[in-house]
């Protein structure tokens, strides 16, 4: 259970579950391409669905992570929020698309 809060940025290893999710992120948890044992598919699941659940808690208006070493972006609108969220996927690194600029007055309400 997450317990209220909020912040404008979340930086995160993992990432929100569908609907909120970039699509590079999406193909990835689709297609197992990297050849992930069930077990290990269920695992990453539970933390999928824990940081889902957080992300969902803190509703931030940009939420970045890594973990799938994909670039993707876009934009979603969270349930009861007045505000859009961006969702920054990020590669791993030594790779192109392993940084991104963050200007804050883009945060601003």
């Amino acid at each position: 259970m997450v317990e209220g809060g909020y912040a404008d940025v979340m930086l995160a290893h993992d990432a929100p579950l569908a609907p909120f999710e970039v699509a590079p992120v999406a193909h990835i948890r689709a297609h197992n391409e990297w050849g992930w044992t069930d077990r290990a598919l269920a695992y990453a699941r539970v933390g999928a669905e824990r940081m889902h659940q957080a992300f969902l808690g803190v509703a931030p208006r940009l939420f970045v992570h890594g973990h799938y070493h994909v670039v993707g972006e876009a934009t979603f609108s969270l349930p009861d929020r007045e505000y859009d969220t961006s969702i920054w996927s990020l590669n791993c690194d030594g790779v192109g698309g392993n940084m991104r600029y963050l200007d804050l007055t883009i945060l601003e309400r």
